[in-house]
């Protein structure tokens, strides 16, 4: 009996590291060969990623981590963007030490950052704009359900000059220091899942500290050598009626 349950552990270990060199593999083609570090411990498997990764490369990693791994997460630490997969749930907390956002809060907070964008966009524009931040203000929470949006901005501008018409670009300063899992990301996100970026940098796609103030917290946290994360991600305007 106890060779057999040896010969068990040995065999999941070896699963672990097939999966962990598999996932290996597949950040680096998704960084196109760029090495920034991986490590495989207590059947977490880790990746260090550039300071600025697109929601396209992060499911590219969501995808991969399905070949020997039950859930995935995004986050920073310090200074480095880390992709991380896992063989089990992670345990969730006992309590939260912030309450769940009220969803009257979640109205008043999402309703005040629409005033500008009202005159800009047809109404029907607003309320896909307006689901998509109720979602990240409500739902978007860490491996513990700790709350991960601090604070978001949403603007009608040109990502590019080659941009033939503006679009409605919405930014959102993350927490540091918390696994987000990036199902629950994607699903937040929605029909933006498919255009936008996540950084650790200052200032990405136009979008800085000019245009989304650091909070107490995040200047707090910056000051220590916490990054937090700046997530911008855009939408085009369906055609008026």
């Amino acid at each position: 009996m106890e060779n057999q349950s040896s010969a068990r552990l040995e065999d999941e270990s070896l699963g672990e590291d097939h999966a962990h060199a598999a996932l290996k593999a597949a950040v680096l083609a998704v960084l196109s060969g760029e090495q920034l570090g991986s490590s495989m411990r207590n059947g977490h498997s880790k990746h260090n990623l550039p300071q600025t990764v697109s929601f396209s490369q992060i499911g590219a990693l969501h995808a991969a981590a399905r070949n020997g791994f039950v859930c995935d997460f995004v986050g920073g630490v310090g200074k480095t963007l880390h992709f991380a997969a896992r063989k089990v749930q992670p345990s969730q907390a006992v309590a939260v030490t912030k309450k769940r956002a009220r969803e009257e809060d979640v109205e008043t907070i999402v309703n005040a950052s629409l005033v500008a964008l009202k005159q800009r966009i047809s109404i029907e524009n607003v309320n896909r704009v307006h689901s998509i931040l109720v979602r990240l203000h409500r739902d978007l929470r860490g491996s513990q359900g700790e709350p991960v949006v601090q604070n978001v901005g949403v603007q009608m501008r040109k990502l590019s000059p080659s941009d033939e018409s503006a679009r409605v670009v919405v930014f959102a300063r993350l927490h540091s220091g918390i696994a987000i899992p990036v199902a629950r990301l994607r699903s937040v996100l929605g029909e933006a899942w498919t255009d936008g970026v996540l950084s650790i940098e200052s200032s990405v796609m136009g979008v800085g500290d000019g245009e989304l103030a650091l909070t107490p917290e995040a200047k707090a946290s910056r000051d220590l050598g916490n990054l937090p994360l700046l997530m911008v991600f855009s939408l085009v305007p369906s055609p008026e009626a």
